[in-house]
């Protein structure tokens, strides 16, 4: 089953994020870039990624590693992010597509870090 776990960082500032593993149990995603200051908050993030708000973009780094991230509406956040690297644009846009349509079903549980 997939499944976003909500958890606080340990780094000095606390912060809350969150991080999404496939049916299959892979991680696939997480919060990507800053942490959120208040849970509520990090929760409303995974409801953008659950209602399919934003616009996800692929990347290719100098190395031609693909990537991508979700940025938000007012695309100056970034809502989610892969944690895997692709050898193909083909096999990062694939992973999006997974994780666009198990996101939608996913449970929403609280782990420590």
């Amino acid at each position: 089953m997939a499944v976003f776990q909500v958890y606080r960082d340990e780094s000095a500032k606390a912060e809350y994020r969150w991080r999404f593993f496939a049916d299959s149990g892979d991680l696939l995603a997480n919060s990507g870039g800053d942490g959120y200051t208040q849970k509520a908050k990090c929760l409303a993030g995974i409801q953008v990624v659950k209602i399919d708000a934003g616009r996800y973009e692929t990347l290719a780094s100098r190395q031609g590693e693909n990537h991508w991230h979700l940025m938000s509406n007012n695309r100056v956040d970034i809502v989610a992010a892969s944690t895997n690297k692709h050898l193909t644009k083909e096999e990062c846009e694939r992973e999006i597509n997974m994780f666009r349509a198990q996101a939608q079903s996913a449970a929403i549980v609280e782990v420590d870090g």
